[in-house]
């Protein structure tokens, strides 16, 4: 019998202990140390990089409703700067699956 949690949701009582818990716990500066060192040096594959790079920029095609122009952007943040709107109303226009 495995004693894993896995799967299992904790009750509301438990999450406010635990969150009560770590709040405001910070790492002491030798940890902090420890773990930029444990990183120092290392470095992403091209083929990671290329990864994520493509599921980070997703194109954006927007149509301008007055005039019927198609235009498209490499990624949403993209849009966002050429529209002058903010990057989570491109998201929330997407999520809607407005024009």
């Amino acid at each position: 019998m495995s004693t894993t949690r896995k799967g299992l949701k904790q009750s509301k009582e438990v999450r406010e202990k635990i969150r009560i818990k770590v709040k405001g716990h910070k790492h002491s500066i030798e940890t902090l140390l420890k773990m930029s060192a444990a990183k120092l040096g290392s470095k992403y594959s091209e083929e990671t990089r290329q990864k994520m790079s493509t599921k980070k920029n997703k194109a954006v095609i927007v149509t301008d409703l007055h005039t019927n122009i198609i235009k498209e952007y490499i990624s949403q943040k993209m849009a966002a700067f050429a529209l002058g709107i903010g990057v989570v109303t491109i998201r929330k226009y997407i999520y809607l699956g407005k024009p």
